[in-house]
Formats: C-alpha cells, structure tokens, sequence
C-alpha cells in the first residue's frame, strides 16, 4: 500500500483531508511508455549505460567516460565532490568514499525494458512499482495537489516528477 507524505502538511479539517490516492493517480499524464531496441537502464539492478550504484569512481569512468567533478562549495556541500558524466548521469560523495552511493539519470534517452526513464509519467512508475513505495510526495500549490516524488523499496529507486506529473530525474540506490 502506497503511504502518502504531503508537503506542507495538511490540516484535518482541509478541503483536500482524506482525498485518496487514486483521486491523485488519476491526475497523472496517461503512462505511454517509449521502448528503446537498446535499453539502458535497468532499475533493478540500480545500473544506467553499463555503470551501477556501488561502483567506485574508477569504475564508473571507465563505463561512462570522463567525467567533470568539482567540489562542494558551502557549508553543507564542503567535502563532497560532485560529477557528472557523459550521457546525463551525474553523482556525488564524500570524502574517504570510493565513489557516489547515487547516480541520478536525468537524460530521456536512457530507457528501462519497460520504456520508462526521464519524460515518462509518473504513472508507469506507480502503475508497475507502486505497492513497493515507501512513500509519496504530494505538493501543494493553489489547493491543489501533485504528486511530484515516489519512493521505492524494490526496485530501490526514487523517481521526481515536475508538477505535470512528467518524471524529470531517476535516484538509482
């Protein structure tokens, strides 16, 4: 079952109190998924063009290319050197770490067997995953509600969506 975590949170006696989930779902653009002849990206296993979660950096190099890394530069960013790859895959780590305990896909050309990546809906994510979420995140604006973040235990990804619904970055953890 899907837990639903909402931001800002809501009071009991709001108009939107104890609107259900699929009241949600059902806002979500229609899940239309773009198969790729090569897919890219396998969710289960946490891996994107050949690299996966875990990898060191050394490894994810040699999977992806060069990357271009640069280190924190405030306060809460200080000691984490931040990279991104070639192909829209970028992550971070402190340091005394090997390498990132993340990597983000933001670039739509990854797919998943499936056809789910970055311009998919988050409905294919619910639709196929959804009762391993370990939660949901529901903005607010206008009184309206969007489900913009889904949370999953298996596979163990997290998926963000802009407003429309539509997912803009893929967590592989």
């Amino acid at each position: 079952m899907l837990s639903l975590f909402l931001l800002p949170l809501l009071a009991q006696d709001s108009p939107v109190a104890g609107l259900a989930m699929t009241d949600l779902i059902e806002t979500l653009p229609a899940c239309t998924p773009k198969t790729s002849a090569a897919p890219t990206l396998d969710l289960q296993k946490s891996c994107v063009a050949g690299a996966c979660e875990g990898m060191s950096i050394q490894q994810l190099t040699e999977a992806l290319g060069e990357p271009t890394c640069e280190g924190g530069k405030d306060t809460v960013t200080q000691g984490s050197t931040f990279c991104d790859w070639p192909g829209g895959i970028s992550g971070h780590y402190r340091e005394g770490e090997t390498g990132p305990g993340s990597l983000f896909v933001e670039d739509p050309a990854h797919r998943s067997p499936e056809g789910y990546g970055v311009g998919s809906s988050l409905a294919c994510f619910i639709q196929d995953y959804g009762d391993g979420a370990s939660s949901v995140e529901v903005r607010v604006l206008d009184g309206r509600l969007y489900i913009t973040s889904l949370r999953l235990k298996e596979p163990h990804i997290s998926v963000s969506a802009g407003l429309d619904g539509v997912v803009t970055k893929i967590q592989l953890n």
